[in-house]
């Protein structure tokens, strides 16, 4: 899983020749805390699909580039490009089809 900042976001998701599954989180959000293990059970399930994390207290730039609100926030990116968010935490299933729609 690719933690993301300024200097390697456009590597690693505008230029991406996958889909970027980008969850945008902090330290101090529960419900972010409680996505984590549902998160990481979808990277190691779903492939070619490129999973990353964006802590917004450190990358404050990104959270505002992308109006990021609430957290946790997840955007998935096709082709450089938002096609879908998924704000607050959801399920697994939920997640999972989400994601699966957009491949």
């Amino acid at each position: 899983m690719l933690n993301l900042t300024q200097n390697n976001f456009e590597q690693e998701v505008i230029n991406s020749d996958k889909i970027v599954v980008v969850k945008y989180t902090a330290t101090w959000c529960t419900p972010c805390k409680a996505l984590n293990p549902i998160f990481k059970e979808l990277y190691k399930e779903i492939n070619n699909v490129k999973f990353a994390e964006i802590d917004i207290d450190m990358e404050e730039k990104l959270a505002q580039k992308y109006m990021v609100r609430a957290v946790p926030c997840i955007i998935i990116f096709k082709d450089g490009k938002e096609v879908n968010r998924i704000i607050g935490y959801q399920n697994k299933e939920y997640l999972k089809k989400e994601i699966l729609k957009n491949m």
